[in-house]
């Protein structure tokens, strides 16, 4: 995985693929991509320069588009892949990586619960913490998502893929979308629209 992560990278040079999508997303120039192997576990960073698509369909005509710049940081072990995308991605990524003070799995209620009920029958799991997903932890709700991927034990040929949301936020979620169609159905006067 960490050879391709990097090979895949490296396709962004191909001529062949970074033409078309310089239409799209624009030009994309990357440096840091290293040459040999990367070891197991090892940061890796890639500084990323975009400039704007030269065919733009909306245009601020007083304004000329800005180049932008993000990093790529991740690293791959036997067990794990950990990466962090962004302006503030080497942040991102030791905010994910450091041991201090952190829950593991096993500590966070809801993600345990849902692993320990699907048990050995997993074959691929991809939980999300979003406490972790944003420097601002305390000015964030914190929710865990699991993504869960498996065989069943009684049949080898049959596969199940499984998405855990905690109710409190689908119950959070829906009081916003319920809000905001009640303040939709409502003129500014309170009025019914028609």
């Amino acid at each position: 995985l960490g050879q391709a992560a990097t090979a895949m990278l490296k396709l962004l040079g191909v001529r062949a693929i970074a033409e078309p999508l310089s239409n799209w997303v624009g030009d994309l120039k990357l440096t840091g991509l290293g040459t040999g192997v990367p070891t197991q576990g090892a940061v890796q960073s890639v500084h990323v320069v975009r400039r704007p698509p030269k065919v733009q369909l909306r245009r601020d005509r007083d304004k000329a588009p800005e180049n932008d710049a993000f990093d790529l940081v991740w690293s791959v072990d036997k067990q794990m892949l950990v990466g962090a995308a962004g302006k503030e991605a080497r942040a991102a990524y030791t905010s994910l990586t450091r041991t201090d003070s952190v829950a593991t799995l096993a500590q966070d209620d809801f993600a345990k619960s849902v692993l320990t009920r699907l048990g050995p029958a997993i074959s691929f799991a991809l939980v999300v913490d979003t406490a972790r997903l944003s420097s601002e932890q305390a000015t964030h709700e914190k929710a865990t998502f699991v993504l869960a991927y498996g065989k069943e034990p009684t049949s080898a040929d049959r596969a199940w893929l499984e998405l855990d949301i905690p109710s409190t936020v689908l119950t959070s979620y829906a009081s916003i979308v319920g809000a905001l169609m009640g303040g939709a159905a409502t003129s500014p006067t309170g009025a019914p629209k028609h």
